[in-house]
C-alpha cells in the first residue's frame, strides 16, 4: 500500500517483505527513506536499523506498525528514528513524511 501511495507521487519505491531481503537491498543500493514494519515473518524493523545507519547520507527511517506501545516507541526513540506511523494509517500520514524531508 505504501508503495502505491508513493508511486502516485512519482517516488521510486522498493518493497521487500523479509528482513533478509531488506539487508540484501541495503548492502547493494542506497535509499533516502525507509518505511519499516515492526513485525515481519523473519524479524522486526528494528533489526534493519543498524544496517541502514551505515548508508551514506543518513536516510530517514519511519516505523509503521499496529504495535505502537510504550516499549516500541521508546526503542524507536533510542534508535533515533524519524517517526512512528500507527496502523491503520492514511495516505496523508505517508505523504506528510515526504514533506518533512
Amino acid at each position: 500500500m505504501v508503495s502505491r501511495i508513493l508511486a502516485k507521487r512519482e517516488v521510486d519505491a522498493t518493497y521487500v517483505d523479509r528482513i533478509e531481503k531488506g539487508k540484501e537491498k541495503i548492502l547493494n543500493e542506497n535509499f533516502d527513506l525507509f518505511y519499516l514494519d515492526l513485525h515481519l515473518p523473519d524479524g522486526t524493523g528494528f533489526d534493519l536499523v543498524p544496517e541502514i545507519r551505515q548508508q551514506v547520507g543518513a536516510p530517514k527511517i519511519y516505523f509503521i506498525s499496529a504495535y505502537d506501545g510504550i516499549q516500541e516507541s521508546e526503542r524507536a526513540a533510542e534508535l533515533k528514528v524519524d517517526g512512528f506511523i500507527s496502523k491503520p494509517f492514511t495516505k496523508n500520514d505517508i505523504l506528510n513524511t515526504l514533506i518533512e524531508e
